[in-house]
């Protein structure tokens, strides 16, 4: 008896080392598709940078602030509200919303500093590079013009010496008193002893001190309080106040002692080293000292215009472009390295697969008549035997006649 077999074949999967490998490009792929995404689509921020030199005249050097003051100085002046409305007519910021947002980037956004006190850097951030390089650029004219006013000195070296030898002065008289009512300071006397007052050095020379500590105090009084340049300026007005309030005491006491009922007794004698010593002072204090080189002598220019930056500073793509191929390098080494560590499964043989029992369990009774159906040689071999020997005894093996 002979039966038809039909060999069907079930459809073959890819290796599974092929999948691992086609599974570790994919992942190594989206790992760089992810930093690529986050380098061009985060927030970004912009940067460039301005550079503004002052040149010092070597007359000048001495009249200068120190150098953490002229950047503290020119700070103030270049972000304070003055730089604020100025900067908002060049942006054409009308709106209050957009004027409040460039306040905001000036406290924010932008940063000066200087290693000599000579040069001085700006360096602008914000979301826009536009924006960016626009701010920068007006910031570094305006510094560039307020900077010589910013780094000098109110007042000059010699506005100060003349303040400390006045201060030693009336120091001295408030030590000796007995000098008010000395006559002859400085001058020559009469023929008959007496002196008129107008011709008293010590007079004089305190009511010229009044002068120019009135005139010195008017100037401060019309000083904006709100002008950045006015840093301590109420600490020198109660100075001011301090010196013209000991002048005035000077000059009475002054006055007082030279009148002929106050003058002094003509049997005390004045020390002669302290007589000296105020003539040497009062000698001091009338000295003109040589004119000083006007502030306006110093310049300020812009040596390196704000640039339109080309990429952003945050995110930084180069480096997370760099991190990106990196990362999926690293993703595909290690799912190679997966794929090819795996064991493949041994492929059957010929032999073995016809030896092989038939392990086909079909469904329905149509599926039973397509099953192939491999016969064994040796078990038809004992079947034909057995069934032989059944027949000459005369029945089965199991009892049945034949």
């Amino acid at each position: 008896m002979t039966k038809s077999t039909t060999d069907t074949k079930s459809p073959g999967l890819p290796p599974i080392r092929v999948r691992r490998i086609v599974w570790s490009v994919v992942c190594a792929c989206a790992v760089f598709v992810g930093f690529v995404a986050y380098a061009f689509l985060a927030p970004t921020i912009y940067q460039t940078t301005a550079e503004v030199r002052l040149e010092i005249p070597a007359d000048l050097e001495n009249s200068l602030h120190p150098i953490a003051d002229r950047r503290h100085r020119l700070t103030k002046a270049v972000l304070g509200p003055d730089a604020l409305k100025q900067l908002s007519k060049e942006l054409a910021l009308t709106k209050p919303d957009q004027r409040l947002e460039l306040a905001h980037q000036l406290s924010s956004g932008v940063a000066i500093s200087t290693d000599d006190g000579q040069l001085f850097r700006i360096v602008c951030t914000n979301p826009s590079a536009e924006r960016t390089q626009q701010l920068c650029q007006g910031l570094s004219r305006m510094a560039a013009a307020r900077l010589p006013e910013a780094a000098a000195l109110r007042n000059s070296p010699e506005e100060q010496a003349r303040r400390e030898k006045l201060e030693r002065l009336l120091a001295f008289l408030a030590q000796h008193p007995e000098l008010s009512s000395a006559q002859g300071h400085g001058t020559s006397i009469g023929k008959d002893g007496g002196q008129p007052a107008n011709d008293d050095a010590l007079l004089n020379a305190l009511t010229q001190q009044r002068r120019v500590v009135i005139a010195e105090l008017n100037a401060l009084q019309r000083v904006d309080p709100q002008n950045p340049y006015a840093d301590g300026l109420k600490q020198e007005v109660g100075q001011a106040h301090k010196r013209l309030a000991a002048l005035d005491v000077a000059l009475a006491t002054r006055r007082k002692g030279l009148q002929p009922d106050h003058r002094q007794n003509p049997g005390q004698k004045l020390d002669s080293k302290v007589m000296d010593r105020l003539t040497e002072q009062l000698k001091e204090l009338t000295e003109r000292d040589p004119k000083p080189v006007p502030p306006a002598a110093m310049k300020a220019f812009v040596t390196l215009h704000a640039s339109l930056p080309s990429s952003p500073i945050v995110p930084n793509r180069t480096r997370l472009l760099i991190l990106g191929a990196l990362a999926s390098l690293g993703a595909a080494i290690l799912g190679l390295g997966f794929a090819l560590a795996a064991r493949a499964r041994p492929e059957p043989t010929r032999a073995a697969s016809l030896h092989a029992e038939p392990s086909v369990t079909p469904s329905t009774a149509a599926d039973q008549r397509l099953v192939t159906i491999v016969p064994d040689p040796i078990h038809e071999f004992a079947h034909a035997g057995a069934f032989q020997g059944g027949a000459v005894h005369g029945g089965f093996d199991d009892g049945t006649p034949a």
